[in-house]
């Protein structure tokens, strides 16, 4: 069952929302010049906002959801923050030919009988012609379809690494805890990109000058925990990273696989709290190759299929297509500005 939890009233066009602006009172002692959209009681949720006389903002958490303009275009964008609840409070923001839907932990945007994936960053652009709505930039849904055996052939570059791996792991596939901080150092810093010290660094110098973006700077310490890839939602692949791994599991070099296993062992292994050390079992190592190797090789692995508009795409084999960038430490200073 649907709920409108800051009782949000539609609005179909620039007119009706510039009238429900000019015709709101403020919020009293915010000096922001807020005005609720819906309950006043619930105006951080739900605000508006005119940043010029041709624009209003329709606001979700402070942030626009959707942008009406005077010629009645408007831009729906994904929203900052969003889970299962988000849709059905973001909903009413919309004209209602228009609703959100929570399909398997993705956002979407239900035009009519289609669907619309939403991901961060994305911006919507419609046009309103008498009362319908049209779409003016269409977002392509396309379905990634695994071929059969190509993996496998991928894979066997792997083959030295995975039986030395198999033949260690089966002696001792304990790496002590205290040197996780060395070993995420230096993988950051062979792939090129800002360590996690680095990032804290800059992180407690803007805190100490009272500037503001530490969310931005903390999210990309979890990236960098997170590197080369997570199945946490919208984590993706960091290449760089990957591109660090496959090097170092190709290698000739006994320090470069020492390296690769610590590392693999580090971030994908069972640890251990009592003992202080990472278990790392050959089949779980075995797993992270073949999604390095997925993402690195994604075009020869996986057959991309174009579907019908609308069409709702499977989340299958979809992560190996979402790459992230991290910056490096001359770009850090400027991160999130």
């Amino acid at each position: 069952m649907g709920y409108n939890t800051a009782c949000v009233r539609r609005l179909h066009d620039f007119a009706q929302a510039k009238k429900w602006y000019t015709g709101t009172p403020p919020i009293r002692g915010n000096p922001n010049n807020i005005r609720p959209l819906g309950s006043r009681r619930h105006h951080y949720m739900a605000s508006m906002a005119m940043p010029d006389d041709d624009t209003v903002d329709l606001c979700f958490f402070s942030k626009p959801f959707v942008r009406w303009h005077a010629d009645d275009t408007f831009e729906v964008f994904c929203p900052t923050y969003y889970s299962a609840f988000t849709p059905d409070n973001i909903t009413p923001f919309l004209p209602n030919t228009m609703r959100m839907k929570w399909v398997k932990t993705r956002l979407f945007l239900m035009y009519g009988d289609k669907g619309y994936l939403m991901q961060p960053g994305d911006v919507f652009k419609f046009s309103k012609v008498g009362d319908k709505y049209f779409f003016l930039n269409k977002p392509v849904a396309y379905a990634f379809r695994k071929r059969r055996g190509v993996l496998d052939k991928v894979m066997k570059k792997y083959e030295p690494f995975r039986d030395w791996l198999t033949i260690v792991t089966a002696i001792t596939n304990e790496i002590p805890h205290d040197e996780r901080h060395y070993i995420e150092e230096m993988f950051s810093g062979v792939a090129g990109v800002a360590t996690y010290k680095q990032v804290e660094e800059e992180r407690d110098k803007r805190s100490k000058n009272n500037e503001p973006y530490s969310y931005a700077l903390s999210e990309l310490i979890n990236r960098l925990w997170r590197a080369p890839y997570s199945n946490y939602r919208c984590a993706g692949f960091c290449t760089d990273h990957c591109a660090v791994l496959d090097k170092w599991v190709t290698s000739d070099n006994a320090e470069d696989w020492v390296s690769a296993m610590k590392v693999i062992a580090l971030r994908y292994g069972q640890y251990m709290y009592r003992q202080e050390v990472y278990k790392l079992k050959f089949a779980e190592a075995d797993r992270v190759l073949q999604e390095i190797a997925s993402h690195l090789h994604r075009d020869k692995v996986f057959e991309i299929v174009r579907l019908p508009d609308g069409k709702i795409p499977s989340r299958t084999n979809a992560k190996y297509f979402n790459s992230y960038k991290l910056p490096t430490f001359e770009e850090l200073s400027t991160f999130g500005r």
